[in-house]
């Protein structure tokens, strides 16, 4: 049993792989590249939009598992929306899509999955909140946002992709043989992609591959019931903190949030450290701190919020240090004066 596993493992790993590498041919023949920009975090142009390839990778992968037998992949209709927002995403990378005619396709699958999946109960010490239509409606604005959080995240070589195999990999463990093969397949397509993308990456994922992904967590989140809404949310929360507190400070600041930026406390800290100690970073707090806290609060759900509350502040006050919202880290700021 645990051999297929492994040998299932491979196989979507290696599917995927040889996929980003076949479409990094294709788009550099057909110039579909990330030029550099002065807010970049690469050097050199580079192909883009390998998302639609990995789309191809999860989706077959999913249907072969169901096929012969192994798995059961009971709704596909719940696919639909990030089927959608990563085929806009693609046209995007390639023609560079106005915002008019991207938001309204987002907006639209986000609205539609929530409407489809609806929004899970919440424990809060002893209260159980079944949300109904507010829980849609904010359902609909979450998926919305994590869409939106994972484009501005994936700014540095590796790091959205380290996210959602750690994510995933993490309820899985949480969770144990309940949790679903979607989570197992999209693990491993991410793997096989993050050996084309570690650094120097030679193929980005573009809005086509940070849509997706980040709107398929959201509908795993809402949907997977094996593990509670808490546990997702601190799992994610590293990726959560940096985007909210980012957007936050830039309001607060009075900049124009739709402009481009490169001030999220990565990118700081990807120009300070490079990108290699960003990423053990990354693996350090989501390992050390995010997954234990996460472990208590699948085994006790009526504490989630206290949990999140827990997991969070730290890194409110790191990334606030760390420079998120403006040019330059503030610790620079706080040791010259």
């Amino acid at each position: 049993m645990l051999l297929n596993i492994f040998l299932q493992f491979g196989l979507i790993v290696s599917a995927s792989w040889i996929a980003s590498h076949i479409y990094r041919v294709l788009a550099e023949r057909f110039s579909i590249q990330a030029d550099v920009v002065g807010r970049s975090a690469h050097t050199t142009s580079t192909a883009t939009g390998a998302g639609v390839a990995l789309l191809v990778v999860f989706v077959l992968s999913l249907a072969l598992l169901n096929e012969i037998g192994i798995t059961h992949q009971g709704d596909w209709l719940i696919l639909i929306g990030p089927v959608l927002v990563c085929i806009c995403g693609f046209f995007d990378d390639r023609h560079d899509l106005k915002v008019g005619v991207r938001l309204p396709i987002y907006v639209i699958a986000a609205i539609g999955s929530s409407i489809y999946i609806g929004f899970p109960k919440l424990l809060i010490f002893d209260y159980e909140l079944q949300l109904g239509l507010l829980g849609m409606a904010f359902g609909a604005i979450s998926l919305l946002w994590l869409q939106n959080l994972f484009n501005f995240m994936d700014g540095v070589d590796g790091f959205a992709a380290c996210e959602v195999i750690f994510v995933c990999s993490a309820v899985m463990l949480l969770s144990s043989s309940t949790a679903s093969s979607s989570l197992f397949v999209t693990t491993a397509v991410c793997c096989g992609y993050l050996l084309i993308n570690w650094p120097v990456a030679r193929v980005f994922m573009g809005d086509a591959g940070s849509n997706f992904f980040g709107l398929l967590l959201g509908l795993f989140a809402l949907s997977e019931e094996s593990v509670s809404l808490w546990v997702w949310m601190i799992l994610l929360a590293q990726f959560l903190v940096d985007g909210c507190l980012t957007i936050s400070m830039r309001a607060y600041r009075r900049v124009d949030i739709r402009q481009p930026h490169s001030q999220h406390c990565y990118q700081h800290m990807n120009r300070l450290l490079g990108t290699k100690k960003v990423l053990l970073w990354q693996a350090l707090i989501n390992t050390l701190w995010l997954l234990p806290l996460a472990y208590l609060a699948n085994g006790s759900p009526e504490y989630g919020l206290v949990l999140l509350t827990l997991a969070s502040l730290p890194l409110i006050l790191m990334f606030w240090l760390g420079g998120a919202g403006v040019d330059t880290p503030r610790l620079n700021y706080l040791v010259k004066n």
